[in-house]
């Protein structure tokens, strides 16, 4: 199956799903998108893939004190794009820009998600040690 990120189409169905699963969950009102968060959404490269729009979701519905909630909601409460909210569109990269930008987004991704370790780090990607330590370097990845 491919990534949602190649399923663009797919996230606004897949984001209403998931806020009306959710509201039925923790009986509440299913939350409105407003249209500049939908268009974000889309935008969005979603490295957690579909896992990280349902957790999303979740916290939208949870979070969503009038029944609607607009971008600067979602970006205060979550900081859901991290930094890359106002990045460079893909169209605006060149395919090794967006190869290295999105290497450097997986290798942090695992880093948080193992904690720091290496090892298993580069064992998950496919890589060496040695390898995953000079794309630290590369990428100015701060492991601290």
């Amino acid at each position: 199956m491919p990534s949602l990120r190649e399923r663009t189409e797919d996230i606004p169905e897949l984001a209403n799903y998931f806020l009306k699963q959710f509201a039925a969950q923790y009986q509440m009102p299913v939350p409105l998108l407003k249209e500049e968060v939908i268009t974000q959404l889309v935008a969005y490269k979603w490295p957690g893939n579909i896992r990280e729009l349902r957790n999303l979701m979740e916290r939208i519905t949870v979070l969503a004190e009038n029944g609607y909630i607009n971008w600067e909601e979602l970006t205060q409460h979550f900081n859901l794009l991290r930094k890359k909210v106002e990045q460079k569109r893909i169209t605006d990269m060149s395919l090794l820009q967006e190869k290295e930008e999105l290497e450097k987004e997986r290798i942090i991704q695992l880093l948080e998600k193992y904690n720091g370790n290496k090892s298993v780090a580069a064992k998950k990607l496919g890589i060496s040690r040695v390898t995953l330590y000079k794309k630290i370097q590369q990428f100015k990845i701060n492991t601290r």
